[in-house]
């Protein structure tokens, strides 16, 4: 099976003859990276002190972290804060 996580390319030796004169190279493949595996946090459970309702717009409540195993654009992950009765509040990127 090929794996961009595992391999990113690989070196095949190719031989041709003719029955009396033979030559020989060297082919490389190189893989390009689908999205195929799931991002996971580095964390089961995330638990964070109460925020005071006077609490600054914008200030820091608590972090997590989510990593994906692709490469480029595939590995990038993004983040929503979802309400279980109104659904997402918002989505935030992190950069790949």
């Amino acid at each position: 099976m090929l794996d961009r996580e595992t391999y990113t390319s690989f070196d095949i030796a190719v031989s041709v003859t003719d029955g009396g004169y033979s030559d020989s190279a060297t082919v490389q493949v190189r893989l390009t990276d689908i999205n195929d595996n799931t991002p996971t946090f580095t964390q089961d459970i995330y638990t964070f002190p109460a925020v005071n309702e006077t609490a600054a717009i914008g200030q820091v409540v608590g972090r997590v972290q989510a990593t994906d195993k692709d490469d480029g654009s595939n590995g990038a992950v993004r983040y929503r804060l979802v309400d279980a009765e109104d659904g997402p509040k918002s989505e935030l990127s992190q950069p790949a």
